[in-house]
């Protein structure tokens, strides 16, 4: 943040900033909201926080100086490159507000995490073309998430938003170095409308680790191949619309495709996440809930053999695969020591055909995020909506 300006210095930084008539000019000449302008009616809208004092947000409109303002930072030349505005009570509906964050042309970070009275739809803020880092996490943003992000964006944070729904596409997850949309809006009997997101081949993992797996995709060698957006109901294309009807999703037959494509490498189980050994341990469920996820439990396995859950099933696949072709090895993953990154782990006692309700009492690496049906893909499977919130450094929630 810039030091203490004098009386001369603080007229020239407002005429920067403002322009004569109190804005500032734009590319074409055309008049727009300065950041001092756009921040007081970002807080008209959504409100100052509750932990504001008498100065920074609440006096804003009188003494101009953004310098004061919670969540505020801005660079060596006054410009705002970051608004954090985490857990403060925020309320409202941002999603009329994309003129106002178009006007931060060097919004490097934007952050609402933790504010669970913001609604409406997620705002618009492709016009912020510095903007790196979105974090819309634990709010109540609902209907559509946005369809187009900046170019420059690489962590994007939505999860927990029960009302949220949406495609994330695979073009939008190689372009990030993070995201996370669990906890977002789950699909309902006669609602489709949900948050849905690619299916990645050669790993098996709960839905809670999509985090993990997209911060490791370089590592990992997760290409852009191996990235499917799921298929439909009825499509014709795969053999489980012929073997089980035209209101089955043939999403085994997708990832069995893309499973048995690959060659010279690693396939990856992310066992060593607790998320993952809750959703193991589940016994096998009733044929009405496994035809109502269209999950088919017998489906391309031996004769006589039948998975107990969709992780069973996955594991008996990379079994398969791996006896077939012998370049593929299947690795297990846990969390690493230095945070979101996945380190390799020997295969758990309980990662077997049958296993002893003693074979799970043993600790597991990752944090306990939620017990919900399997999830071997990037398709959401939503934790509860009230997710408890993991305190990081300094006391500040995670965002993930």
């Amino acid at each position: 943040m810039p030091g203490e300006l004098d009386d001369a210095q603080r007229k020239r930084r407002s005429l920067e900033w403002l322009g004569s008539d109190g804005y500032a000019a734009g590319a074409a000449g055309a008049a727009k909201l300065s950041e001092i302008d756009a921040l007081i009616e970002f807080a008209k809208v959504v409100g100052i926080g509750r932990k504001d004092g008498p100065t920074g947000w609440r006096d804003l409109e009188y003494h101009r100086d953004l310098r004061t303002c919670k969540g505020v930072v801005l660079d060596a030349d006054g410009y705002v490159v970051e608004l954090r505005r985490d857990c403060c009570g925020l309320n409202g509906t941002p999603n009329n507000l994309s003129h106002v964050f178009g006007a931060l042309e060097r919004l490097e970070s934007l952050s609402f995490h933790g504010n669970d009275q913001l609604s409406g739809l997620i705002p618009d803020v492709t016009a912020c073309t510095s903007l790196e880092k979105v974090y819309f996490g634990q709010c109540n943003f609902e209907g559509a998430m946005p369809t187009s992000w900046p170019p420059s964006l690489k962590t994007l944070g939505m999860r927990d938003n029960p009302r949220l729904c949406g495609k994330i596409t695979a073009e939008l997850v190689v372009s990030l170095d993070e995201i996370s949309y669990t906890g977002c809006k789950a699909k309902a009997p006669g609602d489709d409308d949900c948050m849905i997101g690619p299916f990645m081949v050669g790993m098996s993992m709960a839905s809670e680790n999509i985090p993990n797996v997209c911060f490791d995709r370089a590592r990992l060698q997760v290409s852009f191949e191996m990235l499917h957006d799921p298929p439909k109901k009825g499509d014709e294309r795969y053999t489980m619309f012929k073997t089980h009807g035209p209101k089955w999703c043939a999403w085994q037959d997708l990832w069995l495709d893309g499973l048995h494509s690959l060659s010279d490498r690693n396939i990856y189980v992310l066992s060593g996440f607790d998320a993952f050994k809750g959703k193991f341990r589940q016994d096998a469920l009733d044929d009405e809930r496994n035809y109502n996820n269209s999950f088919d439990p017998t489906y391309k396995l031996p004769p006589g053999r039948k998975a107990r859950n969709i992780l069973d099933w996955e594991r008996l696949q990379f079994l398969q695969a791996a006896e077939v072709c012998k370049s593929i090895s299947i690795k297990h993953l846990k969390m690493s020591s230095c945070g979101r990154r996945t380190t390799e782990t020997e295969a758990p006692k309980w990662y077997i055909d049958e296993p002893a309700e003693d074979d799970f009492q043993s600790l597991a690496c990752g944090a306990l995020t939620g017990l919900q049906d399997g999830c071997g893909a990037l398709s959401v499977v939503p934790v509860a909506a009230k997710a408890s919130v993991k305190m990081g450094p300094r006391g500040r929630p995670r965002k993930w």
